[in-house]
């Protein structure tokens, strides 16, 4: 079983350090607005880091790639649902994605809107996917809650709702529930319709890999792909870890000399 030969204990502390160095740089620095919250993250969680073992029994290793992600609507107005997914993938047997509507705030109070969270769900492969990651800029604490839990406490007349969040999930409590499935979806590497199927439709970067497996054909997610009815991340994290002695390794199969790091 995955549990026996992964040290979920070093996954969470990975993530929490990649958290805490994130709002750290992201709070000493001018503006503190979404964007650069966002910049903060993928650069922390995309450093290159030697001997990043996760494993038990075999040694695991980290690589990362990060792709920006385009979807353009009517008058070239750009779309999106998420401002950043983040995908973990570990040896092909935990495939798992959350996107995120960053939004940051102080006091724990956040105003937010419900064609804004309507986007986050455009796309069934979305579904118990999908999150608001709400980060305090006097506090420099986070807090967390599916975007489905959300819309659902919104009146039929609200279109614009304040919420109170300190009773959402704390990073560190929705970190465990995630990695335990009790919050999010696993994903299915077979699977057509995956997530990371859809996502990938709108990479940017011609050197993408594919997170679920190499060599996968790029079919078409959706006859209506190209509808301005869904609405991919701003940008894509994937953190991989995987068998070094794994001959199907997607870091062996490439190389140091691509996308991953």
């Amino acid at each position: 079983m995955l549990k026996d030969n992964i040290d979920f204990d070093k996954v969470a502390l990975f993530t929490l350090n990649n958290m805490m160095l994130s709002m750290q740089g992201w709070l000493k620095g001018r503006p503190t607005d979404e964007v650069a919250l966002m910049n903060r993250l993928t650069e922390n969680f995309s450093k290159l880091r030697r001997g990043c073992d996760i494993g038990i029994r075999d040694k695991f290793l980290m690589t990362t790639q990060t792709a920006l992600l385009h979807r353009k609507g009517d008058n070239q107005v750009d779309l999106y649902g998420a401002d950043l997914a983040i995908t973990l993938y570990i040896d092909e047997t935990f495939i798992k994605t959350a996107l995120f509507q960053l939004k940051k705030g102080s006091d724990f109070s956040a105003g937010l809107e419900r064609r804004q969270l309507n986007q986050g769900l455009s796309h069934e492969a979305y579904k118990n996917k999908s999150f608001v990651m709400y980060a305090d800029e006097i506090k420099a604490s986070i807090r967390i809650k599916s975007i489905s839990k959300i819309i659902d406490e919104f009146n039929s007349t609200q279109e614009t709702k304040k919420f109170d969040v300190m009773s959402w999930l704390s990073l560190v409590e929705w970190l465990q529930k995630w990695l335990s499935c009790e919050e999010g979806e696993l994903s299915d590497i077979n699977d057509k319709n995956s997530v990371e199927k859809l996502l990938q439709e709108f990479v940017v970067e011609d050197s993408w890999i594919s997170p679920w497996g190499f060599d996968a054909e790029s079919t078409v997610f959706d006859a209506n792909i190209n509808s301005n009815t869904i609405f991919p991340a701003k940008a894509w994290l994937v953190i991989l870890f995987e068998n070094k002695n794994s001959d199907t390794s997607l870091k062996k199969k490439y190389g140091r000399d691509n996308n991953f790091k």
